[in-house]
């Protein structure tokens, strides 16, 4: 059975990377509001879940942020590898013009320190943290959910979180699908 609403086609592009995906829009949620309608936030995400025409679940998570660290930099991801990516200071200004914030609203990590937004020349590298998005394509429910809630750190170790975005999100996954199955929510390890 299909959802009782218009199909649609989702295109995301960063750079050289293009992703297009097809099917309907069953969860859609934001984090920190949304960058065009609240720009004083230093840092926004979206996630949404896509149910495709042959009954698979795409997850589809974006992120932007204002912050930019030093070239190269000590501050790490969950995964172990630098914030941000480099580039001149221009592109960064430029990206942050696109969402309709002057140069000076970039915001300097409080960690590594680099130069603040005025003291930066155009041709300075700095590392960031530009829009970004991540796509899984799952063949059930369950590994959806398995997706959207477990996360690697740097360490190895596996944790499950449900942070209450990516809560509603399924929430509203289970009530726009006719085909969702009734999937437990994971358990959390708290000690």
């Amino acid at each position: 059975m299909e959802p009782g609403f218009e199909q649609q086609d989702i295109v995301l592009e960063n750079g050289s990377v293009r992703r297009e995906i097809t099917g309907w829009v069953i969860g859609d949620t934001w984090a920190g509001g949304r960058p065009q309608l609240d720009p004083r936030r230093p840092q926004w995400s979206r996630n949404r879940v896509v149910r495709t025409p042959s009954h698979r679940y795409v997850s589809v998570r974006e992120s932007w942020s204002r912050g930019y660290h030093t070239q190269p930099t000590a501050c790490l991801t969950a995964s172990g590898e630098q914030r941000g990516f480099p580039m001149p200071a221009r592109e960064m200004f430029a990206e942050l013009a696109a969402l309709g914030l002057e140069p000076g609203k970039a915001e300097s990590c409080d960690v590594c320190q680099p130069h603040w937004p005025e003291e930066l020349s155009p041709g300075a590298v700095v590392r960031y943290e530009t829009y970004r998005f991540s796509v899984d394509e799952c063949d059930s429910v369950g590994q959806l959910i398995s997706r959207v809630t477990r996360h690697r750190r740097r360490s190895g170790v596996v944790s499950s979180a449900l942070p209450q975005p990516v809560e509603d999100m399924l929430r509203q996954c289970a009530r726009n699908d006719p085909d969702w199955e009734d999937a437990e929510k994971p358990v959390i390890r708290i000690g």
